[in-house]
């Protein structure tokens, strides 16, 4: 009988495939519907089926398809390939992570597979597995530059710097020109405050691929934590480097009605709208707009939304997800929503964000918040300050005009679960911590030294100093031995790394009694954080924005 059923229906499944083959598969559709009804055991009529689905567009369709396929077929590779992908299309990845699994013990050399559920893996916190998928296969292929450079990214993302170095040296040994793998070596330098080592591997990146647009932001961020780099050399390379980029200003007409009764249309573009110092500041500022005067549009590159990510959503007038987007198909949406004034959030910690501003999608284009210095493109026309940051004399130049917003040009909003403020540690201690919880490519060697110099001259002190980089203990241990060679009883210095919640991370600052900034490059959200536990913060006033963010802080609390 089943086969009765299926050899009726094989004309039409015939039929089907001819049109699949002339690209005419919505014709093709109910043809393979017709097979499935007659007969519902043809595991490969369901395969084609919710691959024609998967083709439309119709991801739910194709992934119910596919789980009939499988369930028939369990054995057949491309049923598990589709329905893989189609988990991971839907947004469940933790079930695509679970047939792919499957997938690869039918076959444990296909890389493809071996890439898919690693990035699933991480995707969905279990990197410690994407690793040693990773591992299991390069014990076979031990010359895969591409897996090797894939390996050493899933080791930075979980702070181990030194096995991440280890993995992107292997890849540039084996592929010399592999410039995602130099780029990646040089964000390894950077987190563990090795400046100059960052600098020269980022202009290497750019020498084996002009185009790398990530390398030459990441080059232009790293500029501001050299402290011998002076503000006009930082524009001049701001200026240079965008010129390469290549901008479409004044190329464009805009069609927005010009009707001042109407409220402003109001953009913002970042990456950083998830749980990130920049949501710190951004969200006040989303829930405090008045909708009568502007209407917000957020323009959200957010691979991975949480919890603050639904927060910014329902705050925000219209939400956009492009982060599978390109910059021309973002651009595009933003053409389509006749935004009057475009907001960059992100400057050079973004390259797509650049990328879009080089293309002028709105009349006008501000940046702000994100990035502690200018785009280097004409086409921004404004970035927004405070006289503290930018004061006439030490004002950065930059390609855009300055906005000086009353008293700071930031608004801190504390998270909901920030612990109680604490007893000073000193009182029970019978010492003073000062403490620092500044990205570490921002404690160079001269800040080390001034406080090395304070512990010599404040009896018994100590210094406490949490980042990420220091879940790595060799970049640890490296940093306390500076210290020590500067002169510091080992006793006397506590370095932490990763916390696993920010509610831990907020709890550290009980055990420190006196903030110290970093310069040239002073710290936003971690001066924020130790004020509001209620920390004295102390800054060293530099001569650029980057080193008076703390000067606009401590100003705004009346100190």
């Amino acid at each position: 009988m089943k086969s009765t059923a299926r050899n009726r229906a094989r004309p039409k499944k015939i039929k089907a495939l001819k049109l699949i083959e002339r690209n005419k598969h919505r014709e093709a559709l109910p043809l393979l519907e017709a097979v499935c009804r007659s007969a519902p055991k043809d595991g490969e009529a369901w395969l084609i089926l919710g691959a024609t689905h998967g083709h439309l567009g119709n991801i739910q369709a194709s992934v119910h398809c596919s789980e009939q396929a499988v369930s028939i077929m369990p054995a057949s590779i491309q049923a598990l390939d589709n329905l893989a992908l189609g988990y991971q299309q839907s947004g469940e990845i933790k079930k695509a992570c679970a047939v792919l699994e499957r997938r690869l013990a039918l076959d444990l050399q296909h890389r493809d597979t071996v890439n898919r559920l690693a990035q699933g893996l991480i995707t969905i916190g279990q990197t410690d597995r994407a690793i040693a998928v990773y591992q299991q296969f390069l014990e076979t292929h031990p010359d895969d530059y591409e897996l090797h450079t894939n390996l050493g990214a899933a080791h930075e993302y979980e702070g181990e710097l030194c096995q991440a170095e280890h993995h992107y040296r292997r890849a540039l040994e084996l592929q010399p020109g592999l410039s995602t793998a130099r780029q990646n070596l040089a964000n390894v330098f950077s987190a563990q405050g090795r400046t100059e080592n960052a600098l020269q591997t980022y202009r290497a990146a750019l020498e084996s691929d002009p185009n790398n647009a990530t390398a030459r932001s990441n080059y232009l961020l790293n500029l501001h934590y050299d402290a011998e780099c002076s503000a006009h050399e930082i524009y001049r390379e701001h200026v240079e480097h965008m010129r390469i980029l290549g901008t479409a200003e004044n190329a464009r007409t805009f069609a927005n009605e010009l009707d001042a009764r109407r409220p402003l249309r109001i953009g913002f573009v970042s990456p950083d709208m998830r749980t990130h110092s920049v949501a710190c500041f951004f969200e006040a500022l989303l829930e405090s707009m008045d909708k009568k005067k502007s209407i917000s549009y957020c323009y959200a590159d957010v691979a991975r939304p949480d919890a603050t990510t639904a927060r910014l959503r329902k705050l925000s007038s219209h939400w956009r997800d492009i982060s599978s987007k390109n910059i021309a198909g973002i651009c595009s949406r933003i053409l389509d929503d006749s935004i009057d004034i475009l907001i960059d959030l992100a400057g050079h910690t973004s390259s797509r964000n650049i990328g879009v501003f080089a293309a002028k999608p709105a009349p006008i284009q501000i940046t702000w918040l994100g990035y502690p210095n200018t785009t280097g493109l004409h086409c921004v026309d404004y970035r927004l300050t405070d006289t503290h940051a930018d004061p006439a004399e030490h004002s950065t130049p930059g390609t855009e005009e300055l906005v000086h917003l009353n008293d700071s040009f930031l608004c801190y909003k504390a998270s909901t679960d920030a612990p109680e403020v604490t007893t000073l540690p000193a009182r029970l201690s019978g010492f003073i911590t000062f403490g620092s919880f500044n990205n570490l490519a921002k404690v160079n060697d001269q800040v080390l030294w001034l406080w090395a110099r304070l512990l010599g001259r404040v009896t018994n002190a100590r210094l406490f100093i949490k980042n990420p980089s220091f879940t790595d203990e060799q970049t640890r241990n490296t940093c306390r031995k500076k210290l020590v060679d500067m002169g510091v009883n080992p006793d006397r210095i506590r370095l932490a790394g990763r916390t696993c919640t920010r509610e831990k991370h907020l709890q550290l600052y009980s055990a420190v009694d006196i903030g110290l900034d970093t310069f040239p490059y002073n710290g936003t959200t971690t001066t924020c954080e130790a004020l509001w536990m209620g920390i004295p913060v102390v800054t060293k006033a530099g001569n650029s924005h980057a080193g008076r963010v703390g000067v606009s802080l401590l100003n705004a609390v009346n100190h």
